[in-house]
């Protein structure tokens, strides 16, 4: 996935890089070639708003399922087994929020496809990634959704 005035799902960055397979990350491959580059940077200036430069990303953590605070939205999740119920097993007892109202008309971001779109938001698509929000095994599971600010 290439995006811009996207907001990723780990780190507090503005760009996400390609999604690769389980089987692709264990072996990295050789760099593509120039012009490969060159027309996957040519699509994706096309296909995408540019990146939105200059907005701060406030980010907060809280138990899962619990009140997610007005214009905030769900990012990912974790498992932190010293709060939230301290399971001694791995589940997924945090939500990473990204706040969502600061961002400008036009922005998109990368959120759980299980949190609600906010208003004045359009949800744009849905894909999986097996990193984040649940990690879900299948790829027939849409963990994650493109919501794309209108107003």
């Amino acid at each position: 996935m290439i995006s811009r005035a996207v907001a990723v799902l780990c780190v507090a960055v503005l760009a996400h890089p390609l999604l690769v397979s389980a089987q692709e990350s264990a072996h990295p491959a050789a760099a593509p070639p120039a012009a490969a580059v060159r027309q996957e940077a040519e699509r994706v200036q096309k296909a995408v708003q540019p990146t939105a430069l200059g907005v701060v990303i406030q980010q907060q953590e809280i138990c899962r399922n619990g009140p997610v605070p007005a214009g905030w939205i769900e990012v990912n999740d974790r498992w932190d087994p010293t709060v939230c119920g301290k399971p001694n097993f791995i589940t997924y007892n945090v939500w990473i929020l990204w706040r969502y109202d600061v961002w400008p008309v036009g922005s998109q971001l990368f959120v759980c496809s299980s949190a609600p779109t906010p208003s004045g938001w359009q949800q744009i698509e849905t894909h999986w990634d097996p990193t984040a929000c649940g990690r879900p095994q299948s790829t027939t599971v849409k963990n994650i959704k493109t919501i794309k600010r209108l107003r």
